[in-house]
């Protein structure tokens, strides 16, 4: 079974609207591409923008067990045929409402939410390594 990861933040700037950063990592790439950024507290590029964590207010890692468009496919059906029936059921209204699925952001209602899987200290608390270092160089 594979295992794909995607990363999500919120800015503190505009704490309503989710920013997809990466999308099909590897757990491999979701390390090298975020986590050591993370951790070193270095800014994070993605796409043409650069990102520092000093301005992001909340990460989600999901991991999926489909690829980005495999997921937001699913959850376009299951997010349609939950307003289907809610139209069916009324008898006075009709909703129009676009439902989930069509953008990168919704990624975080696909899957599962490992962020404190990963995350548990502030950017820049270092990498497992530098912390050895740091120990073995200040006993």
């Amino acid at each position: 079974m594979s295992e794909y990861f995607h990363v999500v933040i919120t800015l503190k700037s505009d704490k309503t609207r989710a920013i997809c950063l990466f999308s099909d990592l590897s757990i491999r790439e979701l390390k090298s591409c975020f986590l050591r950024p993370y951790a070193k507290n270095s800014t994070i590029i993605s796409g043409n923008k650069l990102f520092a964590f000093s301005d992001i207010h909340y990460i989600y890692i999901v991991k999926t067990e489909n690829d980005k468009e495999t997921s937001l496919h699913q959850l376009q059906n299951s997010s349609n045929e939950s307003i289907d029936r809610l139209n069916s059921e009324s008898k006075s209204a009709y909703f129009l409402l676009m439902g989930y699925g069509y953008k990168d952001e919704d990624l975080i209602y696909t899957g599962e939410d490992v962020t404190k899987q990963y995350i548990s200290e502030p950017p820049g608390s270092g990498t497992a390594l530098s912390k050895l270092m740091n120990v073995l160089q200040n006993p």
